[in-house]
């Protein structure tokens, strides 16, 4: 099951074709570009496929820096088609949609391979290609859907499908199936993402606090973000009451120090957090914020009671 082509030679043939046609990008020659990226993109996947089909490699990680640079080149032909295609309208319509159309289908047909995931090359194609056909495209997504093999990917699937409706105008509908789905994580940051981008800060507030699991990794990525939100919202007053708020109640506590600290007055400081550390719950603290904070203030004489309050992991907290 020995491969039969001499995929280094073709690999510098692969080069030169890619330098060719990043060349007639320059020179203004769009459709010959795309063209032949296009070319690049499925018959490098499709005869890499085809002439593996009953190889399996010793050792995947060497296997994959022997093929680093085709995988490179399949990645920069993918480019440039999405650029030229999908992405920029200096093509006209007609030829575009022509092209990308036979582009998608050969690379449907080829299906995912180890050079690329050809089908999620497709997904970003489709929303252009049945453009304001909402069936064509939600029968696109069913049959995605229906692949039983990768239900871990299923949430792009959700996040496509709302992303075409908040396109085409049904931004109600959208925000229903992302509200359903939000138990994913993924479809969750889309929603928040879109909220804080549609300035609904409120709820995307409330849709960070609705994620209950605050030991769930991504947790500290949602409090960052939640922090972000807090500042685009341009409410000092509503910023001040979240930090406070959170400061007392949350394990990860440094964060809204500082987001409290940047926003208030430096002379309202020191009586400001003087009043709500007596208000903190420090024996909920994940980030020693109790000595890290006493010695960022100089408040030495709060190091004692954190140093009983934490004696175990104080050495910790100071030599990190």
């Amino acid at each position: 099951g020995m491969p039969s082509l001499d995929w280094k030679l073709i690999e510098s043939d692969l080069v030169a074709v890619m330098n060719k046609a990043r060349s007639m990008v320059r020179r203004g020659n769009l459709i010959d570009a795309a063209l032949t990226a296009g070319y690049v993109l499925t018959t490098t996947c499709k005869e890499f496929a085809h002439d593996h089909r009953n190889y399996t490699p010793t050792s995947y990680d060497v296997w994959s820096e022997q093929n680093k640079v085709l995988r490179d080149i399949v990645a920069q032909a993918q480019n440039m088609v999405r650029t030229l295609l999908i992405e920029s309208d200096s093509i006209d319509v007609d030829s575009r949609l022509g092209m990308l159309g036979e582009i998608a289908e050969r690379c449907e047909e080829i299906g995912d391979n180890y050079l690329s995931r050809l089908k999620w090359f497709v997904d970003e194609a489709m929303p252009l290609l049945c453009c304001d056909d909402e069936k064509a495209y939600m029968a696109h997504i069913s049959k995605r859907l229906k692949n039983r093999k990768e239900p871990y990917f299923h949430y792009r699937y959700i996040i496509q499908k709302a992303d075409y409706w908040i396109v085409h105008g049904k931004r109600a509908k959208a925000e229903k199936l992302l509200m359903d789905k939000r138990d994913n994580e993924n479809v969750r940051d889309h929603y928040i993402n879109c909220l804080a981008e549609w300035k609904e800060y409120r709820k995307a507030v409330e849709l960070i606090d609705d994620n209950k699991d605050e030991l769930a990794s991504s947790y500290n990525e949602w409090e960052d973000k939640l922090i972000e939100i807090l500042k685009l919202s341009d409410d000092r007053e509503w910023l001040i009451e979240e930090c406070r708020k959170r400061c007392i109640t949350k394990a990860h506590k440094l964060r809204y120090y500082t987001a409290l600290k940047e926003t208030i007055a430096k002379e309202e400081w020191t009586g400001f957090l003087a009043k709500l550390w007596d208000e903190i719950d420090w024996n909920n603290d994940y980030d020693g914020a109790e000595a890290k904070i006493a010695v960022q203030e100089k408040w030495y004489d709060r190091l004692l009671p954190s140093f009983r309050n934490n004696g175990h992991n104080v050495m910790e907290q100071f030599t990190t």
